[in-house]
């Protein structure tokens, strides 16, 4: 599991929100690293 919680990029989600949207990428079997990285990055609006 990719370790979260201590970027700062955390507070633009709500701890709720940010929860619910990792526990959904763990169960997904296709959640790959980059594009995990990716939906990081949109859910904190990088791109």
């Amino acid at each position: 599991m990719i370790e979260k919680k201590n970027n700062p990029n955390n507070s633009k989600l709500s701890k709720k929100d940010f929860l619910k949207w990792i526990k959904t990428a763990e169960k997904s079997p296709t959640m790959y690293l980059e594009k995990f990285n990716e939906k990081w990055e949109e859910k904190n609006g990088k791109f």
